[in-house]
C-alpha cells in the first residue's frame, strides 16, 4: 500500500483586469443596479497589509479588530468611514470610503425639498380642480391672491423657467458633446485596431486574417473586437458568449456589409441595437500585405450608453443641488422684494382705510423719490385737496339743511296760517254787515284759530325736538311691559285688528322710557295708518329674543306698503307719505333707536304690507362685588 500523506494547496488572490465592459445585457440588473460604489480596500494578514486598492492604507492594522470571524464594526476617521471585517483568525478585511457630509447632506436636502414641492403642487392642482379636500385645509395651500403673493409666485416662476431652460440646454449640450466625444474616441481606437492588425498581417508571411488575435486586440484597446470574412460571416469573437447566446446573428449587419463591400468603404460607423441597449459600431476593412481585403472588423462600442447614464447621473445631481440652494435664495429675495415693493402699499392702505371726511389726516412719508414716492406723493396732494373738499361740502351741506329746514317750516307755518286769516276775514266782515249774530260767530271762529295755533305749538316742537334731541334719561326698564303698555293703548282702536305676540321670558333694556315709548307709539301709529281705507286692518305686534343679546320687536301691517322708489328716504327728514305731518317722526324714531344701542330697519312689499324691525340690546346690570 501507498504511504498515506497530506497535500496542501494554497490560493493567491489575483487581480482580474477588466479588458472591457460587460455588455449590459449579459449582466444581471441586481449588480449594476447600484452605481458609484467605488470603494478602497485593504487585506491584512496578521496585522500587516498584504494587498490593498485605493488607499491610502496603513502598513500595519491600526485599528481593533472584532475578536471573532464573521464580525464587523464601522469606524470614521479622518474624513474616511471604515469597515473593520474579520474574515478568520489571521485575516482582516478593510475597506473605506470617503465622507462627504455636506454633500450628502445637501443631496438629502435636495430630494425633501424636491419632493415636498411636487406633494404642494399636485395638493393646489387637487383643489383646483377637485372638490375632494375641506376648504379649511386647502385654503392653507392656496394662497390669498394680492400685490405680495403675486409677485412672489411671479419672480419664482421666472427663475424656474429660466432653470428649467438651463437645465435643458445644458443637458442636450451635454448629451451632443458626450457624442461627439465618443464618436471621436471610437474612431481613435478603431483607428489603433487597424494600425496593429495591419502589422501583424505585415510581419507574417500568412495572407490570411487567422493569425489575428482578436482577444488581444481587444486587450490592447480595450474594446469588443469581431472578425469576419469577406462574406459577413463571424470567424472570431472577443465575446462569444453574445453570439452564442443568440442575442447577435454570426453574420456582419447587411448595411455596413453592402457599403464596404459595394461601395468600397474602407470604414462605416452606425448605431446598432440590442433589445433595449443602443451603442455605436464601427466597421474596419482589413487588408493583407498586397492590398487586398481579407475581411472586417467589427467594434461595438457598449460603454458609450453606461459612461452617459453614469455621466448624466453625476451632473443631474449635481445641478439638482445648485438648482435646489438658488431656488432656497430665490425663495428669500422674491420674499423680500415682495415685501420692500407692497410695504408702503400696507401704508397706504392703512392710511385710505383711516381717511374720514372732516377731520385732520395723516400724511405718508417716504423719502425714496421713486414710482411709490410719486404715488405717496399724489396720496398727499390728494389728502389736502379732500381736506379742502370736506370743508367745502359741509359748509353747502349746511347751507343746504337750512335753506330746506327754512322751506319745510314755512311750508308747515303757512298752513294753519291761511285757514286763521280767512277766519279773521270773516269775522271782520260778519261784524260789520250783522253785528247782532257776532256771538256764536266769535265763539266758533276762536275754536278754529285755537286749533291753528296748537297746530303751530306741535310743529314749532316737532323741529325743536329734531334739531336738539332732549336729554336720554337712561334708565332699566322691562320691554315687555312697555310694549304691551303701548298695544293696550292702539288695541282700543276698532278699525284695525291688532295682535300682540311675547316671549313667556322678560327682558330688560337700558333707554329712555318716554323716548322708546315715542317710537313704539310712531311706528304702530303709521302702520294704522298704511291701511288703506277699503281694507280691513292687521297690526301684528311681536316681541321675542334676537341674534346673540338682543331683542327684536316687529310690527306688521297690510296696508299700501311703501313703493321701491321712496323706500331709500324713508328715514330721511321731511319725508312723508301722508297728507298732513312734518316727517320728522321717523327720523326721530332712528336717532332714538341708535342712541340707545340699537337699529330699526324695514321690509316691504307694495301693496301688500310693511313690517318694522326694532333691535334693542337686552341690558346687563353689573353686579357689585361684597
Amino acid at each position: 500500500s501507498l504511504p498515506r500523506g497530506t497535500v496542501v494547496i494554497q490560493y493567491e488572490p489575483k487581480n482580474i483586469e477588466e479588458v472591457n465592459q460587460y455588455p449590459e445585457l449579459l449582466t444581471d440588473r441586481s449588480l449594476t443596479s447600484n452605481t458609484g460604489l467605488d470603494y478602497d480596500y485593504a487585506v491584512y494578514k496578521n496585522g500587516k497589509l498584504v494587498k490593498d486598492k485605493g488607499g491610502p492604507f496603513e502598513d500595519s492594522l491600526s485599528y481593533k479588530a472584532p475578536e471573532k470571524s464573521g464580525r464587523q464594526f464601522i469606524k470614521n476617521r479622518n474624513g474616511y468611514s471604515n469597515l473593520i471585517y474579520r474574515a478568520d483568525e489571521s485575516q482582516v478585511v478593510v475597506v473605506k470610503k470617503e465622507l462627504n457630509e455636506i454633500t450628502q447632506y445637501l443631496s438629502l436636502f435636495s430630494y425633501v425639498f424636491i419632493f415636498l414641492l411636487l406633494v404642494l403642487l399636485i395638493l393646489v392642482i387637487l383643489r383646483r380642480t377637485t372638490n375632494i379636500f375641506p376648504k379649511s385645509i386647502t385654503d392653507t395651500f392656496t394662497p390669498k391672491p394680492s400685490l405680495h403673493n403675486s409677485i412672489q409666485i411671479s419672480i419664482l416662476a421666472i427663475i424656474v423657467l429660466t432653470f428649467l431652460t438651463i437645465g435643458m440646454v445644458t443637458f442636450f449640450y451635454f448629451r451632443s458633446d458626450t457624442e461627439e466625444y465618443h464618436a471621436s474616441r471610437l474612431s481613435r481606437k478603431g483607428r489603433g485596431v487597424i494600425s496593429s492588425s495591419n502589422y501583424w498581417l505585415k510581419v507574417n508571411a500568412k495572407d490570411s486574417t487567422y493569425i489575428l488575435d482578436i482577444k488581444e486586440l481587444a486587450k490592447i484597446h480595450r474594446l469588443d473586437v469581431n472578425l469576419f470574412d469577406n462574406n459577413g460571416q463571424l470567424i472570431k469573437a472577443s465575446q462569444e458568449a453574445i453570439f452564442k447566446t443568440g442575442l447577435v446573428a454570426e453574420q456582419m449587419p447587411p448595411i455596413p456589409f453592402f457599403k464596404m463591400t459595394q461601395k468600397g468603404l474602407k470604414e462605416f460607423t452606425e448605431r446598432e441595437r440590442i433589445g433595449t441597449l443602443e451603442y455605436r459600431a464601427a466597421y474596419l476593412a482589413v487588408k493583407n500585405k498586397k492590398g487586398e481585403n481579407v475581411g472586417f472588423l467589427g467594434l461595438p462600442y457598449y460603454s458609450e450608453q453606461g459612461d452617459f447614464n453614469e455621466d448624466i447621473a453625476d451632473f443631474t445631481g449635481v445641478l439638482l443641488n445648485v438648482y435646489v440652494l438658488l431656488l432656497v435664495v430665490a425663495f428669500i429675495a422674491a420674499f423680500v422684494t415682495a415685501s420692500s415693493i407692497t410695504k408702503p402699499l400696507a401704508v397706504l392702505k392703512d392710511k385710505l382705510r383711516n381717511v374720514q371726511l372732516g377731520k385732520k389726516n395723516e400724511k405718508v412719508v417716504w423719502d425714496t423719490k421713486d414710482e411709490i414716492g410719486v404715488l405717496i406723493d399724489e396720496f398727499n396732494k390728494m389728502l389736502a385737496e379732500l381736506e379742502v373738499s370736506a370743508n367745502k361740502l359741509a359748509t353747502s351741506e349746511r347751507e343746504g339743511a337750512w335753506r330746506e329746514m327754512a322751506k319745510q317750516v314755512a311750508h308747515e307755518i303757512k298752513n294753519p296760517l291761511t285757514p286763521m286769516k280767512l277766519s279773521i276775514q270773516y269775522l271782520v266782515r260778519a261784524y260789520q254787515m250783522r253785528p247782532d249774530e257776532i256771538g256764536p260767530l266769535m265763539k266758533r271762529v276762536s275754536g278754529t284759530l285755537i286749533e291753528q295755533i296748537d297746530s303751530l305749538a306741535r310743529i314749532a316742537t316737532e323741529f325743536s325736538n329734531f334739531a336738539k334731541m332732549p336729554t336720554a334719561e337712561n334708565e332699566y326698564l322691562n320691554i315687555n311691559d312697555l310694549v304691551k303698555s303701548v298695544y293696550n293703548l292702539f288695541s282700543e282702536n276698532g278699525d284695525v285688528d291688532m295682535q300682540l305676540e311675547m316671549d313667556e321670558e322678560s327682558f330688560e333694556v337700558f333707554g329712555d322710557k318716554e323716548q322708546l315709548m315715542r317710537v313704539l307709539n310712531n311706528v304702530i301709529k303709521n302702520a294704522i295708518q298704511a291701511v288703506p281705507d277699503d281694507r280691513a286692518g292687521k297690526i301684528s305686534v311681536s316681541l321675542e329674543k334676537y341674534v346673540g343679546d338682543n331683542i327684536q320687536i316687529r310690527v306688521v301691517d297690510n296696508g299700501c306698503g311703501i313703493p321701491e322708489d321712496k323706500r331709500h328716504a324713508v328715514f330721511v327728514p321731511n319725508f312723508t307719505t301722508k297728507n298732513s305731518g312734518t316727517g320728522l317722526g321717523l327720523a326721530i324714531s332712528r336717532k332714538i333707536i341708535e342712541q340707545a344701542g340699537g337699529q330699526i330697519y324695514f321690509d316691504s312689499i307694495d301693496q301688500e304690507g310693511t313690517t318694522f324691525f326694532i333691535e334693542l340690546p337686552i341690558a346687563k346690570k353689573e353686579t357689585e362685588e361684597v
